[in-house]
């Protein structure tokens, strides 16, 4: 008798051990899941301010490129007509050229510009500073390009020859390849030009306004515009698609628990997230580009006008003739779109997790009413 009470208990305690062995290991599964959702949260945040800070408002690209004349009387026409213009341009152009230092010769992306630098290139200065705006005998460096020519990155200050002039580094920036940005001031005359890049004075500004500056300043009509704010609205979206999902699936499931029994929880839940939703419906719509935002809510034929503007922006985008700016911002919106896509995985396989262990224990906890 004893002998089988004891095989009895021992029976009991594996029984035990083994629940409480599943329950850990739900538990850690659900640690994991949680930490890796917050990781790719923030990687899929800090991509979308990257992503904000590569692309520029508006980028004009000509395959004929603009004369220096041109863009000197595109600046004048600015000043002048300084109350109505909502963009001051800044130029510039790209050439693979080789780069010559004391020590060493390299091949290197070569970037002239006129204007503000952040404008043509996001760069992340380790050291120094990019040339002013009328500077024309300096120039900034990648560390790619300082270790190719020095053989380390504390360079500033030396000097370094392009296409038989020479400049003098002021700065060096974070960078896998070999790029060089050189200003050529305010009153280039020699250099033509391949982009413009517009900063906006106004927030309120469309596609249009930017064709219509191009038009009366006297650059003319580009061939392509590289609209910047649309991909960095949809990247923000893109990153908190999944965590909002898993907030939307939280609510569900208290209100779900509260249902039945606690009908004041469920009702004053249910209110919270009406007001929730009536809070962040402007802030979003606020930080969202112009042309996806309809004049009249009633106006149904605007959602196909939208379907149309971003088809078209998209295969400007994708028309566009690379340099090597575009080529990291392509990089950067895949690299956004393999995180969104893992994060919403996740996101999925973890609702669906906690939804079958809710429906499970509410069909148990029927069977014990009955």
């Amino acid at each position: 008798m004893r002998g089988l009470l004891a095989k009895k208990a021992a029976q009991i305690i594996t029984a035990l051990k083994a629940v409480q062995a599943g329950r850990v290991f739900r538990l850690l599964l659900d640690v994991v899941l949680c930490a890796a959702l917050f990781l790719l949260y923030m990687l899929s945040r800090g991509n979308a301010e990257r992503i904000g800070s590569t692309f520029t408002p508006y980028s004009l690209r000509y395959y004929d490129e603009l004369s220096p004349q041109s863009a000197y009387q595109a600046r004048e026409w600015a000043v002048k007509n300084s109350d109505s213009a909502r963009f001051w341009p800044t130029f510039w152009s790209e050439i693979n050229a080789e780069v010559e230092s004391e020590f060493s010769t390299t091949g290197a992306d070569v970037i002239y510009y006129s204007g503000d630098e952040s404008l043509v290139w996001d760069a992340r200065y380790l050291s120094g500073s990019a040339p002013g705006f009328i500077e024309t005998r300096a120039c900034a460096v990648s560390t790619a390009l300082a270790y190719s020519l020095w053989g380390n990155r504390n360079v500033t200050g030396m000097s370094l020859s392009v296409e038989g002039e020479s400049y003098t580094v002021s700065g060096v920036f974070e960078e896998e390849k070999g790029v060089a940005l050189i200003s050529l001031g305010e009153n280039n005359e020699e250099r033509a030009w391949q982009a413009a890049e517009l900063s906006c004075k106004t927030y309120e500004t469309t596609i249009d306004d930017a064709k219509s500056f191009a038009a009366s300043s006297g650059l003319g009509i580009p061939d392509v515009i590289v609209e910047g704010e649309s991909p960095y609205f949809l990247a923000k979206i893109a990153a908190n698609i999944p965590p909002v999902f898993l907030l939307v699936c939280g609510v569900f499931w208290a209100l779900r628990a509260a249902a039945g029994r606690y009908k004041t929880t469920k009702r004053v839940l249910g209110f919270l997230v009406l007001v929730s939703i009536v809070i962040m419906l402007p802030a979003l719509l606020s930080s969202a580009p112009q042309w996806l935002i309809p004049d009249r809510w009633s106006d149904f034929s605007f959602f196909k006008r939208v379907v149309d503007s971003f088809a078209e922006r998209a295969a400007d985008f994708l028309a566009v003739r690379p340099l090597s700016r575009d080529v990291v911002c392509k990089t950067l919106l895949i690299k956004q779109t393999a995180l969104f896509f893992l994060a919403s995985v996740l996101a999925v396989a973890f609702a669906v997790r906690h939804s079958e262990k809710m429906l499970y224990n509410t069909h148990r906890e029927d069977k014990n009413e009955e």
